[in-house]
C-alpha cells in the first residue's frame, strides 16, 4: 500500500526551457519526445503492476470471506452439536463462549477486509487518475517540443538567408568586410569570414 501510495505521488516533471537548444543543435531537442515516450511506459508500467497487486489483494479478500463463511458454517455445526449434548451444561456454556468469540473475530476480520477493500479501490481511482494526467502532460509538453523544433527551424533558414544577403552585399562591397565577422545566428558565418 505505501508503494501504491508513493507511486501516486511521483510525477516526472519536465522543464521546457532546458529543450530549447541554439541554432545548429536541433538534433539534441529532437531526442527528448524519446525520453519522454520511455519516461512514460516506465510509469505506465509501473502503474499497471501496482494495480495487478490490487486486483491480486481483492481476490485474497475474496478467498477470505470464503474461509469466513466456511468458519461460520463450523460455528453453526459446534451449536447444533452442543444442543444435542443437554446433559453437560458447563461444556454447552464453555462452548457457547467459544462461538461468541470465534463470531466477533470474524466480524472484525470482515470489518477489516471491507475497509481495506475500500481503501483500494480508492488508491486505484487515484492511481487511474494520475495515470490520465500524465498522459495529458505528456500531449502537452511534445506539442510543446514540436512547437520549439519548428521554431528553431525557421528561425535557422531566416539565419542561414540572411547571412548569404549579408555576405553577398559584403562581396558586392555594400558593407565593410568587417560585417562578415560576426552574424547572431550562424557561427559558420563568422568562420567563413
Amino acid at each position: 500500500m505505501k508503494t501504491l501510495r508513493k507511486a501516486c505521488r511521483v510525477t516526472p516533471r519536465l522543464d521546457p526551457v532546458k529543450s530549447r537548444q541554439p541554432a545548429g543543435n536541433s538534433g539534441k531537442a529532437e531526442q527528448n519526445p524519446s525520453a519522454l515516450e520511455q519516461g512514460l511506459t516506465y510509469w505506465r508500467n509501473q502503474a499497471w503492476f501496482l494495480l495487478a497487486q490490487v486486483r491480486e489483494r481483492d481476490a485474497a479478500i475474496a478467498a477470505q470471506a470464503s474461509q469466513e463463511q466456511a468458519v461460520r458454517d463450523e460455528i453453526a455445526r459446534l451449536q447444533t452439536e452442543c444442543a444435542a449434548l443437554g446433559s453437560a451444561a458447563e461444556r454447552s456454556r464453555d462452548q457457547n463462549r467459544r462461538v461468541q468469540s470465534a463470531f466477533a473475530t470474524a466480524d472484525a476480520a470482515r470489518s477489516r477486509a471491507e475497509t481495506e477493500a475500500l481503501q483500494e479501490r480508492e488508491e486505484r481511482r487515484a492511481l487511474e487518475t494520475r495515470m490520465t494526467q500524465m498522459d495529458s502532460a505528456l500531449k502537452q509538453q511534445k506539442a510543446l517540443i514540436h512547437g520549439l523544433g519548428q521554431a528553431l527551424k525557421a528561425a535557422e533558414e531566416r539565419a542561414q538567408t540572411l547571412a548569404q544577403q549579408v555576405e553577398a552585399q559584403a562581396t558586392a562591397g555594400v558593407l565593410p568586410p568587417a560585417a562578415k565577422v560576426w552574424h547572431p545566428f550562424d557561427v559558420k558565418v563568422a568562420r567563413r569570414a
